[in-house]
């Protein structure tokens, strides 16, 4: 009997066996091996545009991320033939390239869209990183000649689209116009923790969520490093649900698939444990990769351990340490009641 068998959908009890084992933390997914084949021939085409030699997808990404495409784009319910997987939170420590693979999803999404005149939508917290996102995919697209046949790049407005289709991929900064009189049967956040920030963001994710509730059912991927202070508002809410579907407790039928980079609460507790080098790799998964160890140490050690506030943030985006978990009295004192939440 498999785990999907003996476990409520997208529960994970073993997730931190599977990263001490260097596999992603989330559980098995039964996909469409044809879409699942069409999704990996076409995303490990794509080429890193900021790494000298513009290495393909298939050389430079990790399996970590085919792996989180595949369930992402590919699920499929065995009886039903529905997809299974209709939205996605994927929490990962800084620099494991999250953006760029973000990107390059969005792309095999808008290539495997067979509908006609659909929108999706890439939208990052701020311009900066929107940009960053757009710069990205539209530079993968002028990588490929044949990809530069496919599509239709537009500059101004930030817009790739699909020739053959019309549907087009818009890279967006969230505010709580991006949705208005929009369908998008696919949406990417990207550092969906900076929404905890932002004023009537619950409206706009409920605006994002509700424009999918059609015949033309929409998804949604949010793809985020852990906050740099105390998790509050959409992010809060977003990260309490995937816990407990990870754990379970997330009812029977959940549409929202888990995939958290982080220590179990009594290691983010453990101070030894997660300042010991030896034990970073756990929650790196693009660890020799984008991230050069080495590096990552010198720079924790002359800049992440400056100051006690230096280092709860610098611990925050490159362990995923909660703010105020992870530095016990220093942190925040009402971590230690959100586990007692009805």
């Amino acid at each position: 009997m498999s785990a999907i068998d003996t476990f409520p959908r997208f529960a994970c009890p073993d997730w931190w066996e599977r990263l001490q084992r260097g596999e992603p933390p989330f559980a098995e997914v039964p996909v469409n091996e044809g879409r699942a084949r069409k999704a990996l021939a076409f995303f490990n085409r794509l080429r890193l545009p900021d790494v000298p030699g513009n290495p393909p997808m298939a050389e430079a990404c990790g399996d970590w991320f085919l792996e989180i495409l595949v369930a992402f784009l590919a699920s499929e319910d065995p009886e039903t033939f529905q997809p299974m997987v209709w939205e996605l939170l994927c929490m990962v420590p800084k620099k494991n390239s999250k953006s760029t693979y973000a990107a390059g999803l969005g792309l095999t999404a808008l290539f495997m869209e067979d509908a006609p005149n659909r929108q999706m939508l890439l939208v990052g917290p701020s311009q900066n990183i929107s940009q960053r996102c757009f710069d990205q995919a539209q530079a993968m697209v002028r990588l490929d000649p044949l990809l530069r046949d496919a599509f239709y790049i537009q500059d101004h407005y930030k817009a790739i689209t699909r020739r053959k289709t019309g549907t087009a991929l818009h890279v967006k900064t969230f505010d709580t116009t991006i949705v208005t009189g929009e369908i998008p049967v696919l949406t990417i956040i990207d550092e969906v923790h900076e929404l905890g920030k932002k004023a009537k963001a619950a409206a706009v994710m409920q605006q994002i969520r509700g424009g999918g509730i059609t015949k033309q059912r929409g998804k949604l991927l949010m793809i985020t490093t852990q906050a740099d202070e105390p998790a509050a508002g959409v992010w809060r809410t977003e990260l309490d649900k995937a816990r407990k579907i990870r754990d379970g407790e997330g009812g029977a039928e959940p549409i929202l698939l888990p995939v958290l980079y982080e220590f179990p609460v009594e290691l983010q507790k453990d101070q030894r444990f997660w300042r010991d080098f030896r034990n970073w790799h756990y929650l790196l998964p693009n660890i020799n990769r984008s991230i050069d160890p080495a590096r990552l140490l010198a720079d924790y050690e002359n800049n992440g351990r400056a100051t006690p506030q230096a280092e709860q943030i610098w611990a925050s985006q490159h362990l995923n340490i909660e703010i105020g978990v992870g530095l016990g009295d220093d942190g925040w004192r009402g971590a230690d009641y959100w586990s007692l939440r009805a």
